[in-house]
């Protein structure tokens, strides 16, 4: 966050349901536009996408210009865990 973003404050939120386990990561910063957050190049972005993946999760990040960045992880709980 502090590198990218430029935000001044960040928001993390955790929230456990009995299906699933919530992470809501919200900051103050330039906001991410949709072309970053496509882009092959943003490894950050790409490796949390293929990790939430491997484990049957979801995963947004969507920004407004001068407005900050919301990245929302969501992951199910199996009969295992």
């Amino acid at each position: 966050i502090i590198r990218h973003s430029g935000a001044s404050m960040a928001n993390v939120t955790i929230t456990i349901m009995p299906s699933f386990i919530e992470l809501v990561i919200k900051d103050d910063g330039r906001g991410i536009d949709a072309e970053s957050v496509n882009d092959p190049k943003s490894f950050g972005i790409t490796s949390i996408r293929e990790r939430v993946k491997n484990i049957s999760g979801d995963f947004t990040i969507t920004g407004e210009t001068g407005f900050g960045t919301t990245l929302t992880v969501k992951i199910p709980f199996t009969k295992k865990q």
